[in-house]
């Protein structure tokens, strides 16, 4: 810590390296997580400033901009992944108010402000790049593209299809969730460019049938901002079904992601029988807005790509072939909006404000933020939008917290359009069995350890298995994994397991309730099979 503090980030990686698997490590699960933490704080900070030097010598060119941010080969994305697991590893680490980890609190401050400096380089950069070419992107996938291009020739070839929307999904989370499902899917992921303004109004009608022919903004009798397509104006959820419903050849099975979780019979035989499913998404970014701290919402993040997860691999099980998740827009979520950072926005008839982005018409010009015409945008509609051109919000009601969206960025406006189709295997392998060990005759502590040693079974096995660590008390799931020496998949929870190579896992226990017993399970992680079990742990913890 006092290395990343000091500036020598790739030591303090070097160091972690070695002590990721030490003993001390396996033995107090909480020194795993924190050496999790300085991991991810010191890739932030040698990220960020690899970025930080290309975006200056990066030409401007809003297309070369976007290739390197989803390049194959270190893209520019990963800074988003490490500071969002940082956050995540953060937000579940038990701090001690003693002063022990005094160091570690001034390294979280130090990195969250690099990656501010890091966020604000990109969207001034992108920003006079897009402004520099008049906002023309004809090179990239449109969103208004993506119903035409992926979803039409399927419905067309009578292919089963379930099209998923996820509300604020950013390219990187994509790319975490195609990962974890690798092993099941043939995936192809490819980034799209969110329609400005990146809100959801927006973003969702341009992922309707017949959005590739232009979207308009027009202002309703009421003064309320609408989305026309082709005569059709769509305001909400509700009027975007009934389009889905009027505009495709088959009237789609339409339900919630939540509602896949678990789904009921008639759900299942409704998917069984139907020929395209739409599912839809809300949970992150009405969590994101209306949760009640960062924390809360930084562990929620996680928990929306295992459901996601979840979801895709029930869809599977109802024999959907093809399934294709896109997203609306991203979002930013770093530090904090502070006052200085944000700015009077243009006034005049304002229809509609957010943090990021102003829609009206009329009022003033200012420094701080770009102005544009709709048409610029691809958009029709006579109004006019203003986005910040760096990262500053314009004062709304109630403020701007660290998660917003709606303006110019990579991370707002780059989204995943991921297409899987299920994986057929002839060879069935035996999956073996898992032994589990735990340290102690109970657990004293919301986050501990445990081993997990595969051991093979049977003429045909595999080489390499995918897990799921969960803690029960009765029927009620009241923990899971949190890291592992190796193999562990942030997005999806899932753990790799390897022949006869012990793995530690470090768990938590997210309920503490009035428990006094668990017991832990390992579950291969796409039959849902029990592998492996410890029963009748006590649990004592001294809250």
């Amino acid at each position: 810590e006092f290395l990343l503090l000091k500036g020598n980030a790739p030591e303090a990686l070097n160091i972690e390296e070695q002590r990721r698997i030490s003993f001390w490590t396996i033995r107090e699960p909480g020194y795993q997580l924190r050496w999790s933490i300085i991991q991810k704080a010191a890739e932030v900070l040698l990220l960020g400033d690899s970025i930080r030097t290309e975006l200056k010598k990066c030409p401007k060119s809003p297309a070369e901009m976007i290739k390197r941010y989803v390049d194959a080969q270190n893209p520019w994305y990963l800074v988003d992944t490490c500071y969002r697991r940082l956050e995540h590893r953060y937000a579940l680490f038990d701090l001690d108010i003693s002063g022990n980890h005094d160091t570690l609190q001034e390294v979280m401050t130090r990195v969250r402000a690099d990656y501010t400096l890091t966020l604000e380089t990109g969207i001034e950069r992108f920003t006079e790049a897009l402004e520099a070419t008049d906002f023309q992107l004809d090179d990239e996938l449109s969103q208004d593209m993506v119903f035409s291009k992926f979803i039409a020739p399927l419905l067309q070839k009578n292919r089963k299809t379930a099209y998923i929307l996820v509300d604020a999904l950013r390219f990187e989370m994509g790319r975490d969730l195609a990962d974890g499902l690798k092993e099941e899917f043939s995936i192809n992921l490819k980034p799209a460019m969110s329609m400005l303004p990146s809100i959801t109004s927006v973003g969702m009608a341009a992922l309707l049938p017949g959005a590739e022919k232009g979207l308009g903004l027009v202002i309703s009798p009421g003064g309320k901002l609408s989305i026309e397509i082709d005569g059709n104006s769509i305001k909400n959820r509700a009027d975007r079904i009934r389009y889905f419903q009027k505009h495709t050849p088959s009237e789609p099975v339409v339900c919630k992601l939540n509602q896949l979780i678990k789904p009921s019979k008639k759900l299942q035989e409704d998917i069984k029988s139907a020929h395209w499913i739409l599912v839809t998404s809300q949970e992150l970014d009405r969590f994101a807005e209306e949760g009640d701290g960062e924390e809360e919402v930084r562990i929620f993040m996680e928990e929306v790509l295992d459901r996601l997860s979840k979801g895709i691999r029930r869809l599977n099980s109802l024999g959907i072939d093809n399934i294709v998740v896109t997203a609306d827009h991203g979002h930013l979520f770093g530090e904090a909006i502070e006052g200085g950072m944000r700015m009077d926005s243009p006034g005049g008839d304002t229809v509609e404000i957010h943090g990021r982005a102003w829609i009206g018409k009329g009022g003033k010009s200012g420094e701080g933020y770009i102005r544009v015409s709709a048409d610029q945008l691809g958009l029709g509609g006579n109004v006019e939008l203003a986005f910040p051109r760096s990262l500053a919000c314009f004062k709304t009601k109630g403020g701007t917290k660290a998660y917003c969206h709606g303006g110019i960025s990579f991370q707002e406006m780059i989204i995943p359009v991921i297409n899987l189709t299920p994986k057929r295997s002839e060879q069935t392998y035996s999956k073996g069995s898992v032994q589990l060990q735990i340290s102690g005759s109970k657990i004293t502590n919301r986050f501990f350890s445990i081993s997990a040693l595969y051991k093979e079974q049977g003429l045909f096995v595999a080489k390499e298995i995918r897990v799921k660590v969960i803690i029960k008390s009765g029927r009620k799931e009241v923990g899971s994994a949190v890291m592992a020496a190796y193999g562990f998949e942030g997005a999806t929870k899932e753990i790799n397991l390897k022949p006869n190579e012990s793995n530690p896992i470090t768990l938590i226990l997210t309920d503490v309730d009035d428990i006094t017993q668990v017991s832990i399970h390992v579950l291969d992680a796409i039959s849902q099979v029990e592998l492996g079990r410890l029963k009748d742990i006590s649990v004592d913890i001294a809250l």
